[in-house]
C-alpha cells in the first residue's frame, strides 16, 4: 500500500498521484508517491485553496448553465439547476438598462441612485419584496458582468 511521502498518508485514506522528482520533460524516470494535497502544494500553491477550488468550481458549472448559489437577476433556477428566464425580473432590468442608458442633465448616464428612485417611484419592489437601493442595482450589475463574462 502506498503512502504519501510528505505527510504518510496511506492510499485507502486520499487519492495518491506519482511525483516526477525529476519533471518528466527533464529525462526524469523516478517517481516518488504523494497524497494530492502534497502534490499540489508541490506544483501550485493555490491548487489546494479552498477559496480556488471554490470559484474555479462556480466557473465551471457557469460555463455549462448552472446556478452556483443566487442566479443572477432576470433569471431563476430551474429544476436541473439550470438557469431558467424570469420574464417579470428580465422586463425590469431592461428598464434599468434603459434608464442607464439615458443621459441626465450633464451625465452621460443616470446614476444608480436614480434609477433606484424611479423603480420604487413606479411601485416595482426587488427580489426580497423590499424597495431598490443603490447597493441593490449595483451588486446585481456587478453579479451579472461576472456571469456574463465566464460565459
Amino acid at each position: 500500500m502506498k503512502r504519501c511521502f510528505e505527510c504518510d498518508k496511506s492510499e485507502d485514506q486520499i487519492e495518491m498521484h506519482d511525483h516526477h522528482v525529476v519533471p518528466k520533460s527533464r529525462g526524469g524516470t523516478k517517481t516518488t508517491p504523494l497524497c494530492y494535497v502534497c502534490h499540489a502544494l508541490v506544483h501550485d500553491k493555490k491548487a489546494v485553496s479552498s477559496r480556488y477550488l471554490i470559484r474555479q468550481a462556480h466557473k465551471e458549472r457557469r460555463s455549462k448553465g448552472l446556478v452556483c448559489g443566487h442566479p443572477p437577476y432576470g433569471f431563476s433556477r430551474g429544476e436541473k439547476d439550470e438557469l431558467v428566464v424570469n420574464p417579470e425580473e428580465q422586463a425590469i432590468w431592461t428598464y434599468v438598462e434603459e434608464l442607464r442608458s439615458t443621459p441626465l442633465g450633464k451625465k452621460k448616464k443616470h446614476p444608480w441612485r436614480v434609477v433606484a428612485e424611479k423603480l420604487n417611484e413606479q411601485g416595482f419592489k426587488n427580489r426580497s419584496g423590499r424597495e431598490w437601493k443603490l447597493g441593490n442595482l449595483f451588486a446585481m450589475n456587478k453579479t451579472r458582468e461576472r456571469w456574463y463574462a465566464d460565459q
